[in-house]
């Protein structure tokens, strides 16, 4: 019984570090991505924060 809870401890161990390294994958991914087209994502940004404040005080 107690090699079992320490096998299920181990495996939820190394789920939890596979998806820590997959969400720095994702980040470091969009942080490049937002690097490369920080004008874009920028005006982009303006661009909707601009039509949800519209909408929201009309």
């Amino acid at each position: 019984m107690e090699s079992q809870k320490h096998t299920t401890n181990t495996n939820d161990h190394d789920l939890l570090i596979r998806i820590d390294e997959r969400t720095m994958k994702i980040d470091t991914c969009l942080s490049n991505h937002l690097k490369h087209h920080w004008a874009i994502t920028l005006a982009l940004l303006a661009t909707v924060l601009g039509l949800v404040a519209k909408i929201l005080f009309l």
